[in-house]
C-alpha cells in the first residue's frame, strides 16, 4: 500500500494525537493500492475500545468519490496501545464493506496505536507517527469450508514523501539566496497526469508563483513544475531527474534556475519598455524639431520674398 505523506500527516493530526478510538475514510485512484485522501469521521460512534463509522460519513462517501474522481479504499482507526492489529469486529466490518461494494477487490483497514516499543522495532507494514505508529492491513474475499468470508493480511506500507520534499526544497531555495521567503501551501486538487494521480502544491518565492505536482510514483517519478508568469503565461520548468537523486535538491535546483531566468526576463522586458518609451520620445521630439524647422524655413523664405519686392520688414 502506498500512502501520500500528507495523508499520513492528516491521520496523525486527527487520530494519533487523540485517545482511541477515532477514525476516518481513505480514498485513492481506481484499481490501485494508493491512499491519496483522508476524511476524518467526526460524527462516529466510538468509545475507548470501539469505533463505528457514522451514518453521515457513509452517505458522504459516494459524494466524495464523485467530487474527487477517487474511489473509497477503506477505513483507518485507532486501537488501544496493546492491540495493534484488526479485531474480530473490524474483520466483520470489512466483510460487510466488501459485500456492499462488490467492485472492491481489497478493503484497507490500517490501525493506529501508541508505539511503546520504539521506532527501531517497526515492521515492514508499520510506519512511525508522532507518539505512535500505524500498521497497514487489508481484507479480501476468501472461500473456505464454511463458505465465503474474508481474510485479513498485513501489507507493506510505502510512504510517498512529496509534501516533505517540497518543504525541504523551499528551505534550500531560501538558503541559497534565490529568494527571501518561500511559502508552500496545498492546492487542494488531485490531478491525473498520464493516468497517474498527482497531488499539487503552490510554492510562492517572493513574487514568483509555482505549481509543483507529484505523482503516486514519486520520488522514482519526476514531479511536474509550472511557473505562472506575470505576463499571464504559464511555463513548464525543466527538471533534471534520476532515480537515485535527492528529490528536494533537484526541485530546489529547477526552481532556482527558473527564478534566475524569470528575473532576467523581467529585466529585459523593463529595458525594452524603456527603449520603446525612449524611441517614442525621440520620435515625438524629432517631429517637433522638424515642424519648428519647417516653420523657421517658411518664415525665412517669406522674409526673403518681401525683401526682393522691396518691402520693409
Amino acid at each position: 500500500m502506498r500512502i501520500f505523506d500528507e495523508v499520513l500527516e492528516a491521520i496523525e493530526f486527527h487520530i494519533a494525537r487523540h485517545e482511541p478510538e477515532r477514525g476516518g475514510l481513505l480514498f485513492g485512484p481506481m484499481n490501485r493500492d494508493v491512499a491519496a485522501l483522508f476524511m476524518p469521521d467526526e460524527g462516529a460512534r466510538s468509545s475507548s475500545v470501539t469505533y463505528t463509522i457514522s451514518r453521515e460519513m457513509c452517505q458522504r462517501a459516494p459524494e466524495i468519490e464523485r467530487e474527487t474522481n477517487l474511489e473509497y479504499k477503506g477505513v483507518v482507526h485507532s486501537h488501544p496501545d496493546s492491540f495493534d492489529h484488526p479485531s474480530t469486529g473490524d474483520q466483520s466490518a470489512a466483510a460487510n464493506a466488501l459485500q456492499l461494494n462488490p467492485h472492491m477487490g481489497k478493503f484497507f483497514m490500517p490501525i493506529v496505536t501508541a508505539n511503546r516499543e520504539g521506532e527501531g522495532a517497526l515492521r515492514s507494514h508499520e510506519r512511525a507517527m508522532e507518539g505512535g505508529k500505524m500498521g497497514a492491513f487489508f481484507a479480501e474475499r476468501s472461500r473456505n469450508e464454511f463458505g465465503s468470508g474474508v481474510e485479513v493480511r498485513e501489507t507493506p506500507l510505502f510512504i510517498v514523501p512529496f509534501h516533505d520534499n517540497i518543504k525541504k526544497a523551499a528551505e534550500k531555495i531560501v538558503e541559497n539566496g534565490s529568494c527571501k521567503e518561500a511559502i508552500v501551501s496545498p492546492v487542494g486538487s488531485r490531478i491525473f497526469v498520464d493516468e497517474i494521480l498527482s497531488l499539487a502544491y503552490s510554492l510562492q518565492c517572493d513574487r514568483h508563483d509555482y505549481i509543483i505536482m507529484g505523482g503516486e510514483l514519486f520520488p522514482q517519478g519526476a514531479p511536474h513544475i509550472l511557473y505562472s508568469g506575470h505576463d499571464g503565461e504559464t511555463r513548464a520548468v525543466p527538471v533534471t531527474w534520476s532515480i537515485n537523486c535527492d528529490p528536494a535538491e533537484r526541485i530546489a535546483m529547477a526552481v532556482t534556475v527558473s527564478l534566475i531566468n524569470e528575473t532576467c526576463r523581467e529585466k529585459i522586458a523593463r529595458l525594452s519598455s524603456r527603449f520603446r518609451q525612449g524611441s517614442k520620445r525621440w520620435r515625438r521630439d524629432r517631429k517637433k524639431l522638424l515642424k519648428k524647422a519647417r516653420e523657421q524655413l517658411k518664415n525665412a523664405e517669406h522674409a526673403t520674398s518681401k525683401k526682393k519686392k522691396g518691402e520693409v520688414l
